[in-house]
């Protein structure tokens, strides 16, 4: 599963949001997540990821922000032999 599908899983199962409201360009404030969701899903997502996201920038970054943002600081496995 890509980081983008499993960004949308976080959103999804955690926060009950229907998919057919994530759209990438959405932002966290756009989906309705009030502030204290909004660090949640910051937590979850740094959990599940291993990354740090700025809490004060989170509110207005987009789902695909944060997909790219997790993607340029997730290490890329080294191929096998």
């Amino acid at each position: 599963m890509d980081i983008a599908a499993r960004v949308c899983d976080v959103l999804v199962d955690k926060f009950k949001i229907h998919s057919d409201r994530i759209a990438p360009d959405a932002t966290l404030a756009d989906l309705q997540m009030d502030s204290l969701a909004v660090v949640e899903f910051v937590l979850e997502v740094e959990d599940r990821f291993g990354v740090q996201i700025p809490e004060d920038t989170a509110r207005t970054l987009t789902v695909s922000a944060v997909t790219h943002y997790i993607t340029q600081r997730t290490p890329v496995p080294e191929p096998g032999p």
